[in-house]
């Protein structure tokens, strides 16, 4: 998800910044607290051209123009001096948080780059922004401009103004517009459901967004990169593989599978099914002979998955929750198999559906599925589009090898009736 939020009065006290600035350098003519905003009012169609603003307060004075450029340069020094005063308490932990969460973080604002750049000169939360996009057009503007260069991907924008708000909601699409309201900031008068009054609830807008699942189309850049950093994070997501959608967390997360059992509403006595990335790192967590490898790799990677004896070791009993067993297949599809590759580790991989309702292959329909339980939801849907197979994987026990047992009979039970002949019976 893509974070475009606004410098004014969101992240900096500006306010109180510009009126500090003013007084320290027109205090000598007599200027008062105050005085800025009321001049400024008189120049709306310059509303961020300084240069216009210091020659109105010398005019009104009957003060050589002349002054107005080293006027200018004072103003913005007293700007890039004090910027880390006037900076929000909250900021740095909410925009710290959002990187931490993956998500794109974008500086947006209206202006020209000087005025702007002093403002945020010492307050140290340039670190925290992917991009800083500072423009003398529209903010819906560049907000469409971002959704352009990352196709798919939803946009939350932030910002004090609602009529910077009311554009970007009539002319953009796939964007939540948020309107940030502090005890220090204008417009306090104007309350709607998105008005924080306090500096603290700030942290509130990240409540707000992750009440839903957030979708992800899967040909938006940086898929993958931010599908791994929410693994990473303990979050659950919904992703396409060679059979339906699988609802998956690092399985070595304790806490996310937990998170994956209240979604679904499965029994915790039941295990959780796994995909990994390779042979390689089947044989790292379960015990695989010479024969059930040369099998196996007939029908993997592959709609196949697959009883094996798990390993004695730590990781593995981690892995499978200190099974003697662990349920594992290599998927098909190269999205779902590249997240155990990248990740390095075992992905679960269970069918998205309440326990006893009919897995799901239609990405628009999953939130609204587990919004029936009303229990918890996924974190993240990966929008593959609709997927073509409408089965769950066929399940073979091969932990008693060589006698091999069918358990479930879905998508892939043609290849393994043809391969997995010897010692074979269905349930």
């Amino acid at each position: 998800m893509i974070f475009a939020i606004d410098l004014d009065d969101t992240l900096l006290n500006s306010r109180d910044l510009w009126e500090t600035a003013f007084s320290h350098v027109f205090r000598g003519l007599g200027y008062r607290p105050g005085d800025f905003f009321v001049t400024r009012r008189k120049l709306p169609d310059h509303y961020y051209s300084l240069c216009e603003h210091v020659r109105l307060i010398l005019s009104e004075k009957d003060l050589p123009l002349s002054l107005a450029g080293r006027k200018e340069a004072q103003m913005l020094r007293e700007m890039e001096k004090r910027g880390k005063d006037f900076l929000f308490p909250d900021v740095e932990y909410f925009l710290k948080e959002l990187r931490a969460r993956g998500h794109y973080v974008v500086l947006v604002t209206f202006g020209k780059k000087k005025l702007q750049g002093a403002k945020l000169k010492r307050t140290g939360i340039t670190k925290y922004f992917n991009e800083i996009i500072i423009k003398e057009f529209p903010k819906w503007e560049i907000i469409q401009q971002l959704q352009r260069r990352f196709p798919g991907e939803a946009v939350v924008f932030l910002d004090d103004h609602p009529k910077q708000l009311e554009p970007v909601a009539k002319y953009c699409r796939n964007v939540m517009s948020i309107r940030i309201m502090r005890k220090e900031g204008r417009y306090n008068k104007r309350v709607s459901k998105m008005v924080f009054p306090k500096a603290k609830d700030m942290r509130k807008v990240l409540d707000i967004i992750s009440a839903s699942p957030e979708v992800i189309h899967s040909d938006a850049k940086r898929i993958k990169a931010l599908a791994i950093s929410a693994l990473k994070r303990g979050f659950v997501l919904v992703y396409p593989t060679d059979t339906i959608y699988g609802l998956g967390c690092d399985a070595r997360n304790g806490k996310a599978k937990k998170k994956i059992y209240r979604i679904k509403g499965r029994p915790a006595s039941k295990q959780l099914p796994v995909i990994m990335a390779d042979m390689k790192m089947v044989k790292r967590y379960l015990i695989v002979g010479g024969e059930e490898e040369r099998l196996l790799k007939k029908v993997w990677p592959g709609p196949v998955s697959v009883v094996l004896r798990a390993k004695k070791t730590k990781e593995a009993r981690v892995v499978f929750d200190g099974a003697s067993t662990g349920m594992v297949r290599i998927p098909e599809n190269g999205f779902a198999r590249s997240l155990s590759k990248m990740l390095g580790v075992p992905i679960v991989s269970t069918s998205t559906n309440i326990s006893g309702k009919r897995p799901l292959n239609d990405p628009k329909k999953i939130a609204s599925h587990f919004a029936y339980k009303r229990t918890a939801m996924p974190d993240i849907i990966v929008d593959g589009d609709i997927l073509k197979r409408t089965k769950a994987s066929t399940i073979v026990d091969l932990a008693h090898f060589p006698d091999m047992r069918i358990i479930r009979s879905g998508a892939g039970i043609k290849t393994v009736r043809q391969y997995l002949k010897r010692g074979l019976y269905e349930k």
